[in-house]
């Protein structure tokens, strides 16, 4: 079938329709904490149940502002704290983007309760 591809205001996600999975790719580090739950909320509406979240971020614990733009460095762990009830984080992991270790991946799946997901080594 045919794919569609949205491009949209990262906290509102003013969009119709249910969703198989969500991606982003280094966009939610401009937002601020509030921005973030909001935005990981309305995402949790969006996607079809059992449907999938795979976001990537700068990894750190620190908020910075560059020529304007915030950058808040988040940890898996910080991460899953803001997690609305019906987002489990499945797996998540380092990688280099410019420096060793210096970004995350987050894998998130909405479930219809709050679980408790093995983790994984």
């Amino acid at each position: 079938g045919k794919q569609v591809v949205e491009t949209l205001d990262a906290v509102s996600i003013e969009v119709r329709g249910r969703f198989a999975a969500i991606y982003s790719n280094k966009v939610l580090h401009h937002l601020t904490q509030e921005q973030l739950v909001t935005s990981l909320g309305r995402q949790a509406e969006l996607v079809e149940s059992e449907g999938l979240l795979f976001h990537s971020l700068w990894r750190g614990a620190r908020t910075e502002t560059h020529h304007g733009m915030l950058f808040t460095y988040w940890e898996p762990d910080a991460l899953a704290a803001l997690l609305p009830e019906e987002l489990l984080l499945e797996d998540s992991g380092r990688y280099c983007e410019m420096w060793e270790d210096d970004s995350i991946w987050i894998a998130l799946r909405r479930t219809e309760k709050k679980e408790t997901a093995p983790r994984r080594g």
